[in-house]
């Protein structure tokens, strides 16, 4: 695979994770709007009832993407089309993925978690740190030996490079990580002072 095709893919990918978001988001609306259960005089004149479904961007990014997807399949490269295809698979499987898993866990009672001590923030924030610094120092390797570049130097350089980077976004992050973990400590705190009294 060429540079192009990969970029192609890449970018369909993102491409598709919006159109299937807004798309989604279009569809519950509407379904929302005009479920059977709902008041006859609640879904008002006509034209209200029919402004969702033409002023949501959802059906007008998914007629661009359909006519993007026309379009690249018309190009007599096949491999763009399969990086188009796959890239909008994978989006649309992200997604389902990421949507049946918070209704999985909605569903599931959460265990009150313990109090945040100074020692588990500790290990929080080194989990944090390590679990970073690790995803961005393989990322970098493996970008660099997908593109051809086997040298060894070349990927000891870039796990370097990668592992003082995510090290690096580690520390930005943990500036706002951090202060959620401890609001959200003190608002339980205060909740539980209050069914307390």
């Amino acid at each position: 695979m060429d540079l192009p095709v990969v970029s192609l893919g890449f970018a369909s990918f993102f491409g598709g994770l919006l159109v299937v978001s807004r798309v989604l988001s279009w569809a519950v609306g509407l379904l929302q709007f005009l479920k059977p259960s709902a008041p006859a005089d609640h879904r008002g004149p006509t034209g209200l009832v029919l402004a969702p479904l033409f002023l949501h961007s959802g059906p007008w990014l998914l007629a661009i993407a359909a006519f993007g997807v026309y379009y690249v399949a018309t190009l007599p490269r096949s491999a763009f089309l399969w990086a188009v295809v796959v890239g909008l698979g994978l989006a649309a499987a992200y997604v389902a993925g990421a949507t049946l898993f918070v209704l999985w866990r909605q569903r599931r009672p959460a265990p009150e978690p313990p109090p945040l001590t100074a020692e588990r923030l500790l290990a929080i924030k080194q989990r944090f740190f390590w679990r970073n610094a690790l995803i961005f120092a393989l990322a970098g390797p493996a970008f660099v030996a997908y593109m051809g570049n086997t040298y060894g130097s070349l990927l000891f350089i870039s796990f370097v490079g990668g592992f003082a980077g995510g090290w690096l976004w580690s520390w930005f992050m943990w500036q706002w990580y951090g202060e959620e973990l401890k609001l959200q400590d003190r608002r339980r705190q205060a909740r539980k002072h209050e069914n307390a009294v």
